[in-house]
């Protein structure tokens, strides 16, 4: 049995772009890294954290954001 250590990224869709945002700190849970990066992205505030994709070596997680409303 081979053992591999998988790389963590972070990926959400600005403008209709995706944008990968790298791991800050391997340690840190999926929902800390998010507020980590809600102060570049302000966007992240109100998104979801996915359940992890694995792939090609990496695990993805994804923050999917919900439309806010006014008023």
């Amino acid at each position: 049995m081979k053992t591999q250590i998988l790389i963590r990224e972070f990926v959400f869709t600005k403008s209709g772009n995706i944008k990968t945002l790298p791991d800050p700190n391997p340690q840190w849970t999926p929902l800390k890294v998010k507020e980590h990066y809600t102060q570049a992205h302000p966007e992240l505030l109100n998104s979801n954290v996915s359940e992890p994709k694995i792939s090609d070596g990496k695990i993805t997680y994804e923050f999917t954001t919900n439309p806010g409303t006014k008023g």
